[in-house]
């Protein structure tokens, strides 16, 4: 078992929202729409700001033939490709918007796990190996009585954290703990791979509280506490391109950007309201796909969960294209796929994704899979 220390908390800048009625502020609305689009309006208001010269149209043609001989650009699904300089994976976000509603989910393996899982929520797939976080809850927080109190709203509970390493027949190779128990710190969340380092955060099991984010080299196991967050946040993503991490709250209600040292660089409030993300990664060039799950209420007072899937533009931090999830690992009780740990791929001509939504000794990983349909 490998121990790590809680890292510290560094002061951070915030960027509480933005000017709607500004320029940027119109750019930032366009930008989950597709690449091209925020391209033309940049280039139209930019034209607006210049005074009058005798030949725009000529102008403004020649600016369209140079930016269409730099690149070759296809709009599938709300969804650019940049064919030109895409890397493989890049494919992933065009083939995600293929799907929709009426889509099939076809399970092609299910991998019992040979240890109890405990309670997992992230997931992440390196080579043939998979890596989950779970949090084993030794006593459950309380909420407090109604009268209104600062600060989080119910006890801090009592758990362990862990990071597992895990086969592709399921067998347990290996397993760190997490987080800091003394201080209630002992939720793991979902998390991302950056190629070399998973980058974990493990935050108390209350909203409004503390966490720590901790980078762990997925083959050794060894840990390092990076920085904390004055709240809890519940899954991370790590944008490879652009040296950012963002992180999701309690019920993934805030979005937060830091730079990979933990200094905080932008924190707004998240515009979708339909799921909560739960477990969230990377897709080159500019998105984040995320798993989430959220509980509704019918008009006779009966509660339902629906799951979903979300794709993000990491830029504007809104929806590109968003799939409701109602499929059931088991259906007594239910349990939705989408429940915490999500991973996805590119396999030959085939979407996988890989889930691992059940507790303790019923623990497995699901794997699903969608025809990309790519010419």
């Amino acid at each position: 078992m490998r121990e790590s220390a809680a890292g510290s908390a560094r002061p951070h800048a915030r960027d509480h929202g933005e000017n709607p009625g500004s320029t940027q502020g119109v750019v930032e609305i366009l930008s989950s729409q597709s690449a091209t689009l925020r391209l033309e309006l940049s280039v139209i208001l930019q034209t607006k700001k210049q005074p009058r010269r005798r030949r725009p149209r000529l102008r403004f043609a020649r600016l369209v033939l140079l930016i269409g001989v730099s690149y070759s650009v296809a709009c599938q699904g709300g969804v650019l490709h940049r064919t030109s300089a895409a890397r493989p994976e890049a494919g992933l976000a065009s083939a995600f918007a293929q799907l929709s509603a009426d889509s099939v989910w076809v399970e092609r393996e299910r991998i019992e796990l040979s240890f109890s899982l405990h309670h997992p929520e992230g997931l992440v797939k390196v080579g043939d190996e998979f890596l989950i976080s779970s949090v084993d809850v030794l006593e459950w927080p309380k909420k407090h009585d109604g009268v209104a109190r600062d600060g989080p709203d119910r006890t801090l509970g009592r758990g362990r954290g862990y990071l597992y390493r895990v086969s592709a027949a399921g067998e347990l190779l290996d397993q760190v703990e997490l987080g800091d128990p003394q201080v209630g710190i002992y939720h793991p969340g979902g998390m991302d791979f950056d190629g070399t380092h998973l980058w974990v955060p493990v935050a108390q099991y209350r909203p409004h509280s503390r966490s720590i984010v901790y980078r762990v080299d997925p083959r050794t196991l060894q840990v390092e506490s990076v920085f904390s967050v004055e709240d809890h946040i519940g899954s991370v993503v790590l944008d490879r391109d652009r040296g950012r991490i963002y992180g999701f709250s309690w019920g993934s209600r805030e979005i937060y950007t830091w730079d990979l040292d933990g200094r905080e660089l932008a924190r707004k409030l998240n515009g979708s309201h339909w799921v909560d993300y739960q477990d969230c990664k990377y897709v080159p060039p500019e998105y984040m796909l995320c798993s989430g799950m959220k509980e509704f209420r019918s008009l006779g007072g009966e509660s339902f969960v629906l799951g979903g899937l979300a794709l993000l533009d990491v830029r504007s931090q809104r929806p590109v294209h968003e799939i409701p999830v109602v499929v059931f690992a088991r259906e007594d009780p239910p349990v939705l796929l989408t429940r915490n740990p999500m991973h996805v791929e590119l396999c030959d001509s085939e979407l996988c994704f890989y889930f691992a939504p059940e507790d303790d000794e019923r623990g497995a990983i699901q794997v699903f899979v969608h025809p990309t349909h790519r010419g």
